[in-house]
C-alpha cells in the first residue's frame, strides 16, 4: 500500500503527465534560436516529446477509466498543455521553413 493520500497520488499523476507537453513547448521554443542544424534538431526533439506525451497520455487515461479514478482535472490540464504544445510546436515548424526558403 501507498502511504500517499488521494489527492497526493493526483498530483503526482498530473506532474507525470505534463513533463512530456512541457518538453515539447521548451524545444519548440529553443528551436526559433540558432542555426539551422539547431533548429531541426530542436524540433525533432520537441516532436519526439510530443510523441512521448501522447502515449503517456493514452496510458495514464486507459489505466484511469479501468481503475474508475479518472481525474477530470489532471485530464483538463493535459489536454490543455498537449494542444498547447502542438500549436507551439506547428508554429515553430512555420517559423523554421520560413527561414530555411529565404
Amino acid at each position: 500500500m501507498s502511504d500517499q493520500t488521494p489527492a497526493t497520488q493526483e498530483d503526482s499523476r498530473l506532474i507525470i503527465l505534463i513533463l512530456a507537453p512541457v518538453a515539447s513547448i521548451i524545444f519548440a521554443i529553443l528551436s526559433l534560436f540558432g542555426g539551422d542544424a539547431w533548429r531541426w534538431l530542436a524540433l525533432m526533439a520537441s516532436a519526439f516529446a510530443g510523441f512521448l506525451a501522447l502515449i503517456v497520455g493514452v496510458v495514464t487515461l486507459i489505466m484511469q477509466m479501468t481503475r474508475r479514478q479518472l481525474n477530470m482535472r489532471n485530464t483538463l490540464i493535459f489536454s490543455s498543455l498537449y494542444f498547447l504544445a502542438w500549436v507551439i510546436f506547428l508554429g515553430s515548424c512555420v517559423s523554421g521553413i520560413e527561414s530555411a526558403v529565404d
